[in-house]
């Protein structure tokens, strides 16, 4: 028996092959499907996935070798294989072949007497292993054969790609995870230390007023209801940024009927519809997604509360919302009469705190529109604004056709 050669790039293959965190992993089924497949191919009872380490071969996958999951690299033919990384290993009796002949594997009950090794050999152009199949008695393949070895050991490769993206991407939402259940920890710490001074602030505000109204100056008493103003203000920004802070956490996705929400919303601003002499014109195209329900429902009351807000004064605000069907998304728009947004100015509406205009023309806090997008992102759209050629605005998002069945897919 000679002992296998060491290749020349052994220290840097070694450190390749442990990159990929494979080594000692459980079975996998995309695994088993390929050497099972191989040995169904090329008629034997043994075929192994074997990835070489620094002093074994170790199974990935194995069929016809029972409870066996490695083998001493000193006696493995794979070891001998990763020496060639262009060519297949082919041993058609081991007791023939001076490297094999007495090597304990060749000599066991029963023998590995038939071999052949096709090189797993990544981008890098390092060899991690070879996709072998193994039989008890000398014997041939045919060229087929082997051209299908080859094509299954790319695929096999090309497996191990995968699954390294796959864990990636895990931890990376395993990570993303722990930082968003951080920022929301944070997120009601901070929003419990300003709600407190705050409402002690407006506490102290209603004290002065019950025990010293009658004798307050004119002066004072526009000082004091512009404090409160402004504690009222911040308190409804602590509370909108926690909200921001929170979109999509904890919850699941469902069907949602947009027809159906919408009804319950328009009920929401029956007031204010009334008031302004509103009109909402709903499509009967609006379809049924697949989201977070309570998420869409803020993203359309965020969108109409818009549509109704920024109008000139001796306008009747007038809406359209309507939906129109492509390949892969459902894009949903709602037009309005408003005041508009210049072109220069339409891709920064949706930045967290960005104002058009001074809240002495329009109250807000330049967070509904940066909700709008935190949301629909969560949904994996898109949303933008454009102008109506009568005037107004259309803003617009879009969200994946995806059904309930795909939810493993979707969350």
């Amino acid at each position: 028996m000679l002992a296998p050669a060491i290749p020349s790039n052994e220290e840097a293959r070694v450190r390749a092959l442990h990159a990929y965190n494979i080594l000692d992993t459980l079975p996998e089924r995309q695994f088993d499907n390929i050497v099972n497949l191989a040995a169904k191919i090329c008629g034997t009872p043994v075929s192994l996935i074997s990835l070489v380490d620094s002093d074994r071969c170790w199974f990935k996958a194995k069929i016809g070798v029972g409870q066996m999951t490695e083998a001493p690299r000193r006696i493995a033919y794979a070891a001998h294989a990763i020496n060639s990384p262009t060519e297949q290993m082919v041993v058609e009796d081991a007791l023939t072949d001076d490297r094999f002949c007495d090597c304990p594997l060749v000599t066991a009950d029963p023998p590995m007497r038939f071999y052949v090794g096709t090189p797993l050999v990544d981008a890098g152009g390092f060899v991690l292993g070879t996709l072998c199949v193994i039989d008890h008695r000398p014997r041939k393949l045919d060229a087929l054969q082997l051209d299908m070895l080859r094509t299954l050991a790319v695929q096999t490769v090309d497996q191990i790609y995968t699954r390294l993206e796959i864990n990636r991407i895990e931890a990376l939402n395993r990570e993303l995870e722990a930082k968003n259940e951080e920022l929301d920890q944070y997120a009601s710490i901070i929003s419990h230390d300003l709600k407190q001074p705050l409402r002690t602030v407006r506490g102290f505000l209603d004290i002065i007023h019950e025990d010293y109204g009658d004798d307050l100056q004119e002066s004072l008493r526009e000082y004091l209801a512009l404090i409160d103003k402004t504690t009222g203000h911040m308190q409804n920004m602590v509370h909108n940024m926690l909200a921001y802070a929170r979109v999509g956490t904890q919850r699941q996705r469902t069907a949602v009927s947009l027809h159906r929400m919408l009804a319950e919303i328009t009920v929401d601003f029956a007031q204010v519809i009334r008031e302004r002499r509103a009109s909402i014109t709903v499509d009967k195209s609006l379809p049924e997604v697949y989201g977070y329900a309570p998420e869409i429902r803020q993203l359309l009351q965020n969108l109409i509360s818009n549509a109704l807000k920024f109008v000139a004064p001796t306008v009747i605000p007038q809406l359209r919302i309507s939906a129109k069907e492509t390949h892969k998304y459902w894009r949903i728009s709602v037009a309005d009469n408003g005041i508009g947004i210049p072109a220069r100015q339409r891709r920064n509406v949706f930045r967290l705190f960005e104002r058009l205009h001074d809240s002495s023309e329009f109250e807000g806090q330049g967070i509904g529109l940066a909700f709008c997008s935190k949301i629909v992102k969560l949904h994996g759209g898109e949303v933008g604004v454009t102008g109506n050629e009568s005037g107004g605005s259309t803003f617009w998002f879009t969200i994946p056709k995806v059904k309930a069945v795909d939810q493993s897919v979707a969350a």
